[in-house]
């Protein structure tokens, strides 16, 4: 129970401070700026979604759903790499991971504590990115609001995002216990999700390599709807063994390291 305790006051210290982080609300003032300069800068571009094809024909057929839309891309991928240096990797890049290791947080509790605050805080910049687009795609021409369909596959591109981004972050997780270095397992994130895409490119008949294709997931996802996931199935399953692999393997690393 004690060591239940000392994970969920590391996770509020470590929420705490990032908080009081002048570059964490700068870098995030600064995603959300570029969100809406995309969403002005798509309203004259079609947009695909699910299985038909909405086409604003001019800046004023831009609407608050529609923008949601537009922003639920591949994009994500790199908005979320401040986070890995800003929350997993914080404690490599200021050395006080040892300070906070040898008060009683114990290294399982650091590593999950450490990824659960990730996860919150990258499934809040995703609610903030969706709710600023809305806005400023509802400012342009509306809401857009047409039946409950719209909804509910938001819905669905919110946790298929969230399912793959935790997933590409795992590989983040992995890589900066095995390196000690942030800006190593930040480079891992982008180039381990493109490496894959690149491949299956490369070698279509390596079936296997759809399961692990998580760029190329992040773009088909807006490309089916709720009632048709089916097809994009293999990417949220290889998702979820990947996420689960790397923290595992991060973990025993992590247990026999020396810090």
């Amino acid at each position: 129970m004690k060591g239940e305790i000392k994970m969920l006051n590391f996770i509020r210290a470590d929420l705490y401070r990032l908080s009081r982080s002048k570059s964490f609300w700068i870098t995030e003032g600064i995603i959300l700026l570029l969100v809406i300069l995309s969403v002005v800068s798509n309203g004259s571009v079609g947009v695909t979604l699910g299985d038909s094809t909405q086409t604003a024909g001019s800046l004023t057929e831009m609407t608050g759903f529609l923008a949601i839309q537009t922003s639920l891309s591949s994009m994500l991928l790199y908005y979320s790499l401040p986070l890995v240096m800003q929350v997993l990797g914080s404690e490599y890049t200021k050395g006080t991971m040892k300070n906070i290791i040898t008060v009683g947080v114990s290294k399982p509790a650091y590593l999950f504590g450490k990824f659960l605050v990730y996860t919150l805080v990258l499934v809040l910049q995703i609610v903030a990115i969706c709710l600023v687009s809305f806005v400023a795609g509802t400012v342009i021409g509306g809401i857009g609001y047409n039946d409950l369909s719209q909804i509910e596959n938001l819905l669905y591109y919110f946790v298929s995002f969230v399912l793959i981004l935790l997933a590409t972050s795992s590989f983040a997780v992995l890589v900066l216990y095995l390196t000690k270095n942030t800006a190593v397992s930040v480079l891992a994130t982008i180039f381990i999700p493109m490496a894959f895409a690149i491949a299956r490119i490369s070698l279509p008949n390596w079936k296997f390599l759809e399961y692990l294709d998580f760029q190329g997931g992040l773009e088909m996802v807006t490309m089916t709807t709720f009632q048709t996931w089916e097809t994009v199935q293999p990417i949220f399953l290889g998702s979820l063994i990947s996420l689960l692999l790397c923290l595992l393997a991060a973990h025993l690393v992590f247990k026999r390291q020396e810090l």
